[in-house]
């Protein structure tokens, strides 16, 4: 099966923009004013903020104090997509959404989790490759040689063929299926994949063959003091998060990952080399949903992975 990985995209995004800084196309504290397009440097202007002072790094780290669009204080972007699924989006019209909120603090203030800063990097990639988003993630990437049989870039790529079909995944008891790729195409969601290709590439990706240099992957890796104990009121605690990675210890094993809207989660724990993908399809579980049963499960897998 595949599946709209939502944020799982931001791992693959992170990892292309670090290509991208070891090709020394711009570095990570440049700031995101002259990479960008000139209509997104002046949306973000007109909503307070000043690209100027705001890095790429930041954007990577969910440190930059650009207010995210899909659930921060003061927007209900998941209440349009109720209202109206099938709706088309823009990366501009996502992005000015989030300017009629105010900036969440100072640049490398404080972690905000941010779809929209995830939209910027991904308007970097595209202004720095010249090419769209889904085809430049895949050219840094090299999908080819990483063996990602079944993960493509909707609306940009289509579906290998004998890739298996899409499966259906659900916001309470409403099938998403048909839900426009819009919603969530543009850096912090958009690709469609397996949970084998997804494994894959968070097994590759932390065992440093995606990059050339190893510092590059130490870099990715690196948590800012920010990102573990300073947050948004109202925002859930920080979990240690990196470029596109978050950290978790699991058993008392480092851990690294990332979860996607629909239930989606991947765990990669590269010294004991165990890669855990699951997808539960359902954005909103019930209460059938057993969390602590699932960390259970995590925790079981990873003991037997140590004796």
């Amino acid at each position: 099966m595949t599946l709209r990985i939502a944020s799982v995209t931001k791992t693959f995004v992170a990892a292309a923009t670090w290509r991208l800084i070891e090709e020394d196309r711009f570095g990570p504290t440049a700031p995101i004013s002259g990479l960008l397009p000139a209509e997104l440097v002046s949306l973000l202007r007109a909503g307070g903020y000043n690209p100027d002072t705001i890095t790429v790094a930041q954007l990577l780290s969910h440190n930059s104090s650009v207010l995210d669009f899909t659930f921060g204080p003061g927007r209900d972007y998941v209440g349009r997509i109720l209202a109206d699924p099938t709706r088309s989006w823009t990366r501009e019209e996502q992005i000015a959404f989030a300017m009629d909120g105010d900036p969440v603090g100072a640049p490398g203030e404080l972690y905000h989790y941010s779809d929209t800063g995830y939209g910027l990097l991904g308007a970097i990639i595209e202004v720095a490759t010249g090419r769209p988003l889904g085809l430049a993630v895949r050219d840094l990437l090299d999908f080819d040689r990483l063996g990602l049989e079944h993960t493509y870039w909707e609306v940009a790529e289509s579906a290998a063929p004998g890739s298996p079909d899409r499966l259906h995944q659900f916001f309470g008891d409403r099938d998403t299926y048909g839900w426009s790729p819009t919603i969530d195409l543009f850096g912090g969601g958009g690709l469609v994949s397996s949970l084998g290709d997804q494994a894959a590439f968070f097994r590759s990706l932390l065992a440093g063959e995606v990059f050339n240099d190893p510092a590059t992957l130490a870099a990715m890796m690196d948590v800012p003091p920010t990102n573990t104990d300073v947050r948004v009121p109202g925002d859930p605690t920080p979990y240690a998060a990196a470029s596109g990675l978050f950290r978790s210890t699991i058993d008392g094993v480092e851990c690294w990952g990332h979860d996607g809207f629909w239930g989606v989660a991947v765990r990669s724990c590269p010294s004991i080399d165990v890669t855990i993908v699951r997808s539960i399809s359902q954005a909103t579980p019930g209460p059938s949903y057993d969390r602590s049963r699932v960390g259970a499960i995590l925790a079981e897998i990873i003991r037997a992975a140590t004796i």
